[in-house]
């Protein structure tokens, strides 16, 4: 049995959206800029979500986890709350996992969302214990704190992809397809629905002995997914075993 993530950050109103999240069939959907539990499932009953985890400093706009099926979450203890861009699950079901979703919220919506929340970065290097054990994934919106920098020929690694290198992480998609980082031929973001990003901001991270157990990697490409959001969804699939 696979497990099925789902990343997409909605861009809000997730509940005149639901069809479209469960059409990528996701046993487990990580999903920023998604309203807490209390408002979402008051208007969206269809959604038909098994278990809910979620952070964020306003009811109608944060980092949310949301299982379907056989999959329960807990969210762990070393969560800070009102961190805003890190939280940690315990994913149980027909397998386990360690998960931390992650939202970049970037600088210039500090006013729109409360207080600056805790870097990416600090909040993993905060969460190293709790990655320790495999199979553990991170996985959301990271904005461009993953980007690389170009100065002319030289090109060179954000702090945070550093920190990842050093935590054992890889990027499911540049795995799969063996693409370097700034070589991806395929946005995950559409500034204003029109003009994709050079890079990826959307990723599955994953350990290394897990990503031995990643069997696909998906993108949604389909035209229809820009009315919906300026993010498209990427769906990792990771097995129980190691072929």
């Amino acid at each position: 049995m696979t497990l099925r993530l789902v990343v997409w950050n909605c861009r809000g109103r997730l509940h005149e959206k639901v069809a479209m999240l469960r059409s990528l069939r996701p046993d487990v959907a990580i999903v920023p800029e998604c309203a807490c539990p209390e408002v979402l499932l008051r208007r969206a009953i269809e959604l038909e979500a098994c278990d809910f985890a979620w952070e964020g400093a306003r009811a109608d706009c944060g980092l949310a986890v949301i299982a379907f099926g056989p999959w329960r979450l807990a969210v762990d203890r070393a969560h800070r709350m009102r961190c805003g861009s890190t939280l940690p699950v315990r994913v149980s079901g027909p397998s386990e996992l360690r998960l931390v979703a992650v939202w970049a919220v970037p600088a210039w919506a500090h006013g729109r969302y409360g207080n600056p929340p805790e870097p990416i970065g600090a909040g993993l290097e905060r969460l190293q214990v709790f990655l320790a054990q495999s199979p553990a994934v991170i996985a959301g919106d990271f904005n461009a704190s993953l980007n690389c920098r170009r100065s002319g020929r030289r090109v060179s690694r954000s702090r945070l992809a550093t920190l990842l290198d050093d935590l054992g992480f890889v990027s499911a998609y540049h795995l799969s397809r063996e693409f370097e980082e700034g070589e991806e031929p395929q946005a995950t973001f559409f500034r204003l629905g029109r003009f994709p990003s050079p890079h990826h901001l959307d990723r599955v991270l994953v350990d290394r002995e897990t990503a031995a157990r990643v069997r696909r990697v998906e993108l949604q490409t389909g035209p229809g997914w820009t009315v919906w959001s300026d993010h498209r969804p990427l769906v990792v699939e990771i097995g129980n075993d190691v072929d």
